[in-house]
């Protein structure tokens, strides 16, 4: 903050939780447990970070092909719910924080993919895809433009996950790309061809843009 010529810095309890981990004072594993505990205690914008939301999903059971969500995962999903139905967020100031929790959200799929196999990474998709539903944020983050944003921001996530990751998955890409035509995809053209429409315009985009690299190279 500044005041005339004085400057006050500002610490948030977030970089408290990061300065003791890098002074030795706590592991990695108690930090998560405090970021949970901020969240469970209403504290706003919380990052979702992607090694730790991979490292909850992962280690939450799976009972009779359901994922059983544990107090973690919970707590992520209740703030952002909450941040969503008291309209918290403002934008565009503040779509940093969204931005960057649909990206740790794409990337978490793409890391379940890589190390379980293909049943049990769809189960445990199910709730990434719980969250990665943009569309109930409209309202809040594009006034007077929400279904365009409805259309374009899901249709990029969306786009985002028709890509398997270039390293080999363990359930197979085959298996990835069938279960996100079959879970997503298939529904999506049904339910939203604007949406489905979006999805091929964007890969046709990249289709072409490729090419002409590939020219260029060529040339």
């Amino acid at each position: 903050m500044t005041r005339g010529e004085i400057q006050t810095p500002i610490c948030t309890s977030l970089d408290v939780i990061e300065h003791l981990v890098c002074a030795g004072n706590i592991n990695v594993e108690e930090a998560r447990e405090y970021r949970t505990t901020l969240r469970r205690s209403g504290y706003t914008f919380v990052p979702v970070l992607e090694d730790e939301l991979t490292h909850y999903l992962l280690q939450a059971p799976i009972e009779d092909g359901r994922l059983v969500e544990t107090a973690e995962l919970r707590a992520i999903r209740e703030a952002a719910q909450r941040l969503r139905l008291e309209r918290v967020l403002q934008g565009p100031h503040e779509l940093v924080w969204l931005n960057r929790f649909t990206l740790a959200l794409v990337h978490v799929v793409r890391k379940v993919w890589e190390v379980e196999g293909s049943i049990e990474a769809a189960i445990r998709c199910e709730w990434l895809l719980g969250q990665l539903d943009i569309r109930a944020w409209a309202p809040d983050v594009a006034p007077g433009a929400a279904t365009r944003f409805s259309v374009m921001a899901y249709a990029g996530l969306l786009n985002a996950l028709c890509y398997a990751p270039k390293a080999g998955l363990k359930g197979g890409n085959e298996s990835y790309h069938r279960w996100f035509d079959n879970r997503v995809l298939s529904e999506i053209k049904e339910t939203e061809p604007e949406i489905f429409d979006q999805i091929v315009a964007l890969a046709v985009q990249l289709f072409r843009e490729e090419g002409s690299q590939s020219q260029r190279v060529d040339q």
